[in-house]
């Protein structure tokens, strides 16, 4: 099972930030999956996150 590394942001879409696409190119070569995601996407209540994909290689 791959380590997933969280990625917390206010913006609503990831394609839009510079920073993304080193820490993906970063979580790629440690063998990771980086998941994207918003404050908006957070569910306290079930303790979940509704995530979107980060832009991929």
């Amino acid at each position: 099972m791959k380590p997933r590394i969280g990625y917390l942001h206010i913006r609503r879409d990831p394609m839009k930030i510079r920073k993304v696409y080193t820490f993906q190119a970063v979580a790629q070569l440690e063998g990771a999956e980086l998941f994207y995601f918003s404050p908006r996407r957070i569910h306290l209540e079930t303790r979940t996150t509704s995530e979107l994909p980060c832009p991929s290689f």
